[in-house]
This record gives structure tokens, C-alpha cells and sequence, in this order.
């Protein structure tokens, strides 16, 4: 509990103002034994929804399958998101939970050509139409900016359906620990990394 309380500090003082924490992928929610989700949910309560309520630095936003969640879950999320919609001067911290990104452009799609069929359009004027635009419209937070750098700990070497559409161009950093272990050095060692490579880029 407390790495998340300090990485989240530690995202708040760098140059992460929009950071997005993958709590529980909708396979994850779907697949794991119960007692698993019941501790990722309840972490989720309990520290995530609560700790961003209490601290101002953040405005929350969730990406994902909220019917997935339990009841509890969904609504300590949703209380989080209204108080916190209002505040100036913050970053913006999405918790990713239910999630999958192959879903989320299924979704978006979905949601393009509900509303074509609100407004009467057809499908070959929906098709003509059609750019990154007209999907990314439709995503879950289209406001918020695509991710410079994406931390994949747990020593995995793979996306694992994680923001597929907007991380197309985003630096990866690779890490052998696990989430509950990374800590606010870790952090730092990745953002120093990408740091590197974006000057090597511009030299």
C-alpha cells in the first residue's frame, strides 16, 4: 500500500502529470481466483479512491468496465472521479481497472456508430468519415494526452492488451519487480532512462 502512496507522491514532484495506474485488467477480473480480485478490490477502495479524495494534487479518471467491478468498487471510484473533477492546478491520475484495450476500441467503435445511427447517418457515409480522429474521439479519455513512457514491471516483456491505441509511439522501460514492490528510486530510474533517450534522440 505504501509503494502506491509514493510513487503517486513521487509522480506529483516529476515531470508525470498525467499517469495511468493498471490496477486489474478485465481478464484479470474474469480469470483470478476470487480471493485475488476481492484484495485488488478492496485495495482499490481503500487506498487508491480514498487516498486520491484526501490528496489535491490529483483529478481521477477510470478507464475500463466499471459493471465488472463490484458494486463497492464502482461506486467509491465514481464518488472519487466527481470529487475530484473540479480541482485546479492538478494532474490527472487514471486507474485503470476492468480494462482491456482491445476493448476499448471495440467500445469506441461502438460508440462511433451509435451515433451515426442517432443522427441517421449510413455506414458508407460513416465509412467515408472514418479517421484516427473519429475513433479516438470515442475512447474512454480522449481528453487526456497519449504516454510518453510505459513501465511494464513483473519482468514481463509484453503489452499484455495495455492501452493499445494510445501507446503506438510511447518509450517502454522494462522492470523485474513486481508492482507492489516498485518503489520511488525505480520510478525515478525509469524517468531518468527515457530522459536519456529523448536527448540522444535530439542530439
Amino acid at each position: 500500500m505504501s509503494a502506491h502512496r509514493s510513487t503517486g507522491s513521487t509522480c506529483a514532484h516529476s515531470v508525470a502529470s498525467s499517469p495511468t495506474a493498471w490496477v486489474a485488467s478485465a481478464d484479470n477480473i474474469r480469470r483470478r481466483d476470487s480471493a485475488e480480485v476481492d484484495y485488488l478490490m478492496q485495495l482499490t477502495e481503500t487506498v487508491i479512491a480514498d487516498h486520491v479524495r484526501r490528496n489535491d494534487r490529483w483529478r481521477l479518471h477510470v478507464a475500463g468496465q466499471l459493471d465488472l467491478l463490484p458494486d463497492s468498487t464502482a461506486r467509491a471510484l465514481k464518488e472519487a472521479v466527481e470529487e475530484t473533477r473540479d480541482r485546479t492546478d492538478a494532474g490527472d491520475l487514471t486507474i485503470a481497472i476492468g480494462y482491456s484495450g482491445r476493448g476499448e476500441v471495440v467500445d469506441a467503435v461502438r460508440g462511433l456508430l451509435d451515433e451515426a445511427a442517432v443522427s441517421g447517418r449510413s455506414l458508407s457515409d460513416v465509412a467515408e468519415g472514418l479517421d484516427e480522429d473519429a475513433i479516438r474521439r470515442h475512447l474512454y479519455l480522449p481528453d487526456l494526452p497519449d504516454p510518453e513512457l510505459v513501465i511494464r514491471t513483473s519482468g514481463e516483456l509484453r503489452m499484455s492488451d495495455f492501452l493499445l491505441w494510445q501507446t503506438t509511439r510511447s518509450d517502454i522501460d522494462f522492470c523485474d519487480l513486481y508492482w507492489p514492490a516498485f518503489r520511488q528510486i525505480d520510478l525515478m530510474r525509469a524517468l531518468r532512462t527515457y530522459g536519456r533517450r529523448q536527448l540522444n534522440r535530439s542530439s
